[in-house]
């Protein structure tokens, strides 16, 4: 059985060190997952000491490993069950979370037990970089560039650790734009910090300090200069510019888009400082997005940007669809996992998985022949992907 392993390692390109045996602290490989990666990889990105190419489709990087929660942007978290977080990729604003700027090309442990982790920019400078995590005591942390208010209280500069984010112990998820923040309390209460229309406060001025969004939700999700929130009885409400926000006009506070039934939404976290796009799942999996479309990232076989909600894929059912931007660029890529566990790519066609070196896949197409994939995560140029 060892020698099979080994025999689809070395074809892989995955070092005998990544072999996991059959038990591993009373677990067994059959409870770990195969993580997976494509797009390109530069400076440490994906960890394994892989850099310096673009992977257009699937590549096993690791046989078996524990993995609860992912994010990617240039700089890469990777969360175990345990809460324990790993660290890889470039760090020139400390946004690593090590206390220096120092590259990773690997793995490297990050103190703390952690739930989830999201990193943005709000430019391609490496050091506008920032990465919030929240940790399993249901607190919130920050650590890199915060000169757009992100720490909450009022204060800019950069953070060379992680710093918590005020005092309260009942976060449950956090998402991050180009500017700002959104977070979510357990009791549905939804925060905003940051700067500009993104924040949902009833004004377009910069919003620096940690307040009250909106009440009765469920799930949150930000976009480069947008935000939103599903209330507990599953309408979609947005705030922040024009084209994000799905009006086509702005919100400064968060107004009702759309009263069907919905289970989340996501939009490409930074698009060089312009304008981005957006996907939204209702609860049935069909699919909706609206916003730039410049290179084909809505999915929808044309580049003509929507301003309003757009079925997308009809007659699909999709579990997760996460979004690639190319930072200076006005295209990007939409990789989706359908509720059967197959993969689709769409977009900036190096970028999608599909085996294909130029141009664009202007339609979800299939990513290998697999359905058994679970989860996904990336942004910027690389996505990772479990079995």
């Amino acid at each position: 059985m060892f020698k099979r392993q080994w025999k689809m390692a070395k074809e892989l390109l995955i070092p005998e060190s990544r072999i996991v045996p059959h038990h591993i602290q009373g677990r067994t490989l059959t409870s770990l997952s195969k993580l997976y990666t494509f797009g390109t990889v530069s400076s440490g990105g994906a960890g394994y000491n892989l850099s310096g190419a673009t992977y257009l489709t699937p590549q096993l990087i690791d046989s078996g490993t524990d993995i609860a929660s992912m994010s990617s942007y240039g700089s890469s978290f990777k969360i175990a069950s345990t809460g324990v977080l790993k660290a890889t990729g470039i760090n020139a604003a400390y946004q690593l979370g090590l206390e220096d700027t120092t590259q990773r090309n690997d793995w490297t442990t990050v103190n703390g037990t952690w739930k989830k982790i999201v990193v943005g920019a709000s430019s391609s400078t490496g050091t506008t970089y920032k990465s919030i995590g929240l940790k399993i005591d249901g607190t919130l942390w920050i650590v890199g560039n915060v000169s757009n208010g992100m720490l909450g209280d009022g204060s800019t500069g950069t953070l060379t650790t992680f710093t918590q984010i005020g005092v309260d112990t009942d976060w449950v998820d956090v998402a991050i734009g180009s500017y700002h923040v959104i977070a979510l309390k357990a009791n549905g209460d939804v925060y905003t910090w940051g700067t500009g229309y993104a924040c949902g406060r009833g004004s377009g001025a910069a919003s620096q300090l940690l307040g009250l969004a909106i009440s009765g939700c469920k799930a949150i999700g930000a976009s480069a200069q947008s935000s939103f929130a599903i209330k507990t009885t599953g309408e979609l409400y947005s705030a922040g510019i024009a084209l994000e926000t799905g009006f086509n006009v702005q919100k400064t506070s968060f107004t009702l888009l759309d009263n069907n039934s919905w289970k989340s939404v996501s939009g490409v976290i930074n698009s060089g400082g312009g304008v981005g796009y957006v996907f939204a799942l209702r609860a049935d999996g069909s699919g909706y997005c609206w916003g730039q479309n410049g290179g084909y990232e809505l999915g929808l076989g044309d580049t003509t940007t929507r301003t309003t909600p757009t079925a997308f894929a009809v007659g699909s059912t999709w579990k997760k669809i996460i979004l690639l931007f190319i930072n200076g660029a006005s295209h990007g890529t939409g990789i989706g996992l359908k509720l059967d566990g197959t993969l689709w790519g769409w977009g900036v066609a190096s970028l999608t998985g599909t085996n294909q070196s130029s141009g664009s896949v202007t339609t979800p197409a299939q990513i290998g022949s697999f359905n058994d994939w679970q989860d996904i995560w990336g942004n910027g140029q690389l996505t990772f992907a479990i079995r």
